[in-house]
């Protein structure tokens, strides 16, 4: 009997933990799994919860029926509004390999490299501080996308049905909305080098946006769907690499069914 179908009869059964024992090693060797991110959504109680695993499910594969059927669900309970404090405090721990590198006193200013390798394709954790013995200060943690030696990162792109809404100028804000159809197109033009901020803020409760920012040369430069682990608002921090017209796409997050809605826009 496989691990899955196993799983899916201790959830038939009412048997959450079990399912989650199960889960978490599955998990730890399989994090490119959309059902068993499903599953996950499945075993554990935390409505905030339940929107992680099912967007990482979702993000793998957009056409999972179950999970959108069930963020569908978990958002009209108002799971999208739970607050940061259960967000966190309840969240199941999956332990990936940790490689913590004690530094001892430091003065003056450290450059660091660490080079591990990676044992699974996903999303991993980069934590960065100082600890001096008397003081310990941590930096927020930063997620980036690593993937395995030879793997492509998963990267969506903007959809290639898309509404014209005009020209953004910084510090400006604008409003929009969009389905789960099509994306809005804005149109600003930036420097080579200048540093800019986009923000994409849901203003009706439905949206979980998406930012697309694309070069004058057609590259895309940078995506974001949730600003921090806070909020499902997104947020692009970029340094334009050349002159001329970029393009911000603006969309509901891919695979998502009724998440379409209100959004305002700026740019600074």
């Amino acid at each position: 009997m496989s691990v899955l179908k196993t799983i899916h009869e201790c959830l038939d059964a009412g048997d959450k933990e079990a399912a989650r024992d199960l889960l978490i090693p599955y998990l730890r060797d399989d994090s490119n799994s959309a059902e068993a991110w499903w599953l996950m959504a499945r075993a554990v109680d935390d409505p905030a919860e339940q929107v992680d695993h099912l967007k990482r499910a979702l993000q793998i594969n957009p056409r999972h029926e179950q999970a959108m059927q069930m963020l569908a669900e978990v958002r009209s309970r108002g799971g999208h509004s739970t607050s940061a404090k259960s967000k966190s405090a309840t969240h199941t721990k999956i332990d990936y390999p940790v490689v913590h590198i004690p530094l001892g006193p430091v003065i003056g200013v450290l450059s660091l490299t660490v080079i591990i390798g990676l044992v699974a394709m996903g999303v991993y954790q980069l934590f960065a501080g100082i600890d001096d013995g008397f003081h310990r200060s941590y930096k927020e943690s930063i997620s980036r996308s690593m993937v395995m030696p030879g793997q492509a990162p998963r990267v969506p792109a903007p959809r290639s049905d898309y509404d014209e809404m005009g020209n953004i100028r910084t510090r400006e804000l604008e409003q929009g909305s969009v389905g789960n159809t099509s994306d809005d197109m804005w149109l600003f033009s930036g420097e080579a080098g200048q540093r800019v901020t986009i923000r994409a803020r849901d203003i009706g409760g439905d949206l979980d946006p998406r930012l697309h920012l694309i070069s004058p040369s057609g590259e895309q430069v940078a995506f974001n769907d949730d600003r921090t682990q806070r909020t499902f608002d997104a947020e692009i921090v970029a340094t334009l690499p050349e002159t001329g017209d970029y393009q911000i796409f603006v969309g509901a997050m891919v695979g998502y069914e009724k998440m379409g809605g209100a959004y305002r826009l700026s740019i600074r």
